[in-house]
């Protein structure tokens, strides 16, 4: 849950207010369809690794390691106390 409250908060924040909308549908309904096939796949996983501490270690570094990176990588833009106006002058 807490992957869908940082898409509805933070993504209408970043894009120009032309494309905003259309912006937060893609990124909602992608993570609705992850919501969907992350069970499928961690119960087939589940079924074939029965090991729960090696099916917890194939999935907690990867779900902590891929945000990280792909937040290093691209350096998403903080609005943390920053008038929409401003934000719009900058883009």
């Amino acid at each position: 849950m807490f992957n869908y409250s940082w898409i509805v908060v933070y993504i209408p924040e970043i894009f120009p207010t032309e494309i905003r909308g259309s912006c937060l549908g893609w990124t909602t309904t992608i993570s609705r369809l992850t919501f969907i096939i992350a069970p499928l796949i961690i119960s087939a996983l589940l079924k074939a690794f029965p090991d729960m501490q090696f099916f917890l270690g194939l999935l907690s570094v990867p779900s902590l390691l891929i945000p990280l990176l792909i937040v290093l990588r691209f350096r998403p833009h903080e609005t943390m106390r920053e008038q929409l106006e401003d934000i719009e002058i900058r883009r």
